[in-house]
């Protein structure tokens, strides 16, 4: 054998490991491309993923945040805020909410923090809202906005993503899960960002439907309260003001699910009639239902009827986790518990607005009406407790 042959012999594998892995390459590629003009746009990368915290506004971020055209500056702030912020006026509002809070699909000066800005000119008033939040996410932000700003109230309004569904116990809200999440989302860098890694996973994970009763909330009731009770301690500590908001779910799509928790009380099987259309509404209440629906026919007897009940056939994968699992009946008992126990203002918004369910646009956001209507209200409880001197 010539050394030339020798040498040829040599060269082969790295050859055909190099063709190996530009063919890997280049079906990724096509499978990528793909996935782009077959799904829907993902989120804008708005935010920034932070230990203990989650997520953060990214900053110097413009563009579409929750259906809503925003501008973040340097520091991560609403640019509608950034001149109140850098002033350092003392005692300001805040305002800590979720995405209600920061205003999904409204304009950046009609959400309830602005109305009140313009309402009380001689306070500033700053909307911290983060869509996707929880109220154990506001928590650790209030720890940091405290000692910052040193605000004279802060207006605390959480409780729909809290009932969020995640698959496993390590997914729920506390501080070391999300620097877990962080880690990871380093770790796994820019492919598991493409979107056809993406669309596989949800393949997988979706083939037979989603089983409700493995799901778990965000944060459960207890922990909700646990949450809230954290925020009126940590606001006694530096003495401000908290006032808990209490901000509802549409009145009209969430009404079969609410029926049937309440009939559920006390006539089991009288609730199964409106959860069962709670199921039918397939809206962003269903699978909450399907969950009490389970329950509800196991405690009958009807193992049949729950088992055919608990495989939802919807999987929403999100940054703020999927459809709630829960009915909001237990997280507003505990605003309203925790409020009773440390003498705290809680403003019951929720009836206010369910008063006029045209003001809804989706399952929990409202328009610039609803927040017109919270502003009043908020304006209101705010000067009879003299916080505007």
């Amino acid at each position: 054998m010539s050394s030339s042959d020798s040498s040829e012999r040599r060269r082969r594998p790295l050859r055909d490991a190099l063709l190996v892995g530009a063919l890997a390459l280049g079906l990724l590629g096509a499978l990528e491309l793909a996935a782009r003009a077959l799904t829907a746009p993902p989120e804008p990368r708005w935010w920034l993923d932070v230990p203990t915290l989650g997520w953060r506004l990214r900053p110097d971020f413009v563009g579409e945040i929750s259906d809503a055209q925003r501008a973040i500056d340097a520091q991560g702030l609403l640019s509608l805020d950034s001149g109140q912020a850098a002033a350092g006026r003392p005692g300001p509002i805040l305002v800590l909410g979720d995405s209600r809070a920061f205003g999904s699909a409204v304009a950046a000066d009609a959400t309830f923090a602005e109305v009140l800005d313009r309402r009380l000119p001689a306070i500033d008033v700053l909307n911290l809202g983060v869509p996707g939040y929880s109220a154990v996410q506001g928590v650790e932000r209030l720890r940091d906005e405290i000692p910052l700003r040193r605000p004279r109230a802060v207006i605390f309004g959480f409780g729909f993503n809290d009932r969020r569904s995640v698959e496993r116990a390590a997914e729920v809200d506390e501080p070391t899960a999300f620097t877990r999440r962080a880690r990871r989302l380093r770790r796994i860098g820019w492919i598991g960002r493409l979107r056809v890694v993406g669309a596989l996973g949800s393949l997988v994970r979706g083939a037979s439907g989603v089983d409700v009763t493995t799901l778990r909330p965000r944060v459960d009731p207890e922990r909700y309260r646990r949450a809230l009770d954290a925020a009126a301690r940590l606001a006694a500590a530096h003495d401000v003001e908290l006032i808990l908001l209490q901000l509802g779910d549409h009145p009209r799509q969430a009404a079969p699910l609410e029926l049937g928790e309440r009939r559920a009380q006390g006539a089991p099987e009288r609730a199964v009639a409106p959860l069962e259309r709670a199921v039918a509404l397939d809206n962003a209440f269903s699978d909450a239902a399907r969950r009490r629906l389970v329950d509800i026919h196991r405690a009958l007897g009807d193992a049949a009827s729950a088992d055919a009940v608990r495989h939802s056939p919807r999987r929403l994968r999100s940054l703020a986790g999927g459809f709630p699992i829960l009915a909001e009946n237990d997280y507003r008992r505990s605003v309203e518990d925790v409020a009773a126990a440390h003498g705290l203002v809680w403003i019951d918004a929720e009836r206010a607005l369910a008063t006029h369910p045209d003001w809804f646009f989706d399952y929990c956001h409202f328009d610039a009406r609803g927040h017109q209507r919270v502003a009043q209200l908020l304006e209101r409880e705010l000067r009879q407790r003299r916080l505007l001197v």
